[in-house]
């Protein structure tokens, strides 16, 4: 089988918030992995997410992402201390995503994969922006505030957008894809899921689930359907589609919804590989078993070639051709992202 793959670097770039005669505005800062991140009291899965990996309050209000050197200690100091460091310096945001279509081959001619939401992110305050407000294209760069839960309100905005955007041809009707898609930044981690694709945080000693599938057996996905009118039946939402989420599928709408849910966590030191992928590698792949392999190709290709990128490229291979070793009858997408280098030096 032949190995494809491509590395898009610096695919999005959010600047940080203007400073300019805004400085008693700022919101808090949230420190970056290795200080306080470490702190497990600060570094949980979003209440969608695998709660048993987690402890602690969640950090996804805590601020926003900037770029600062303090000698504060960002876990005890005053708020505003640490806002009045700031710099302006723009965050790169790393972007990685995993699509798995059904039902049909949908031509895209004109239809871009990720659209910006039509919706600003939340603002200072953290409500988001009303109808009247101007779209992501109107607002200056500047004008941004970059605030953990805005970055989650626009996550949502974009797969609720794309669906839209989808609905105006005739295949949204009757196919669909699952999206599983993630932020990186040197601090933060966000991954917006929907469909039975997954994402896995791969640490030193432990695989941590940043998805949860939305499959039609999920029970609280199973009431969802229900109360909206419909039924599970045979593991298949109205007898039809083994996903309960997805972009498309309009004629099982309202029981077949394109909501993501959305998981934040702030970076550890001991977090190593991402691993995104279609479910034809989680059928016979479990997820510490997903990590062991990913973690054993990444390092052996990693001392034998010095190359990060060659490692990544050899651990996404590794499974996918495992997965079909081991008898998936599924296609299999994988994507391997090294934690350890990525975006290391953005946020100095």
């Amino acid at each position: 089988m032949e190995d494809s793959w491509q590395a898009v670097p610096d695919l999005l770039v959010i600047p940080k918030w203007w400073t300019c005669n805004a400085r008693d505005h700022l919101p808090p800062a949230i420190p970056r992995a290795g200080d306080a991140a470490a702190d497990p009291q600060r570094s949980q899965l979003s209440d969608k997410a695998d709660q048993s990996t987690a402890a602690g309050a969640r950090a996804a209000s805590d601020g926003p992402e900037e770029a600062t050197t303090t000698s504060t200690d960002p876990a005890n100091a005053d708020p505003q201390q640490l806002a009045a460091t700031h710099g302006t310096k723009p965050v790169t945001v790393h972007f990685f995503a995993v699509y798995d279509g059904h039902g049909a081959s949908i031509k895209p001619d004109g239809m871009p994969v990720a659209e910006q939401p039509t919706q600003a992110p939340a603002g200072p305050s953290g409500s988001g922006q009303d109808a009247a407000s101007p779209s992501l294209d109107d607002t200056p760069a500047e004008a941004w505030p970059v605030r953990v839960d805005g970055i989650e309100a626009a996550l949502k905005a974009a797969f609720l957008h794309t669906d839209a955007q989808l609905a105006q041809t005739r295949s949204a009707h009757e196919v669909g894809t699952t999206a599983v898609v993630s932020l990186v930044t040197a601090r933060h981690l966000w991954v917006g899921n929907c469909g039975d694709s997954r994402a896995l945080l791969c640490r030193e000693q432990e695989a941590v689930a940043l998805s949860l599938d939305h499959k039609a057996t999920r029970a609280d996905e199973v009431a969802r359907v229900e109360k909206a009118g419909g039924y599970v039946w045979w593991d298949r939402v109205m007898g039809e589609l083994a996903v309960s989420r997805a972009i498309g599928d309009h004629c099982l709408r309202p029981f077949v919804i394109a909501e993501p849910e959305i998981t934040s966590v702030l970076r550890r030191p001991e977090d190593l590989l991402l691993i995104m992928a279609s479910d034809g590698l989680w059928d016979v792949f479990t997820n510490e078993e997903a990590r062991s392999l990913a973690l054993e190709k990444f390092h052996g290709e990693l001392a034998r070639t010095s190359s990060s990128k060659m490692a990544v490229k050899k651990a996404a291979s590794s499974l996918a051709k495992a997965a079909l070793a081991k008898g998936s009858r599924d296609n299999v997408t994988v994507v391997v992202v090294d934690l350890a280098h990525e975006c290391s030096d953005n946020e100095d």
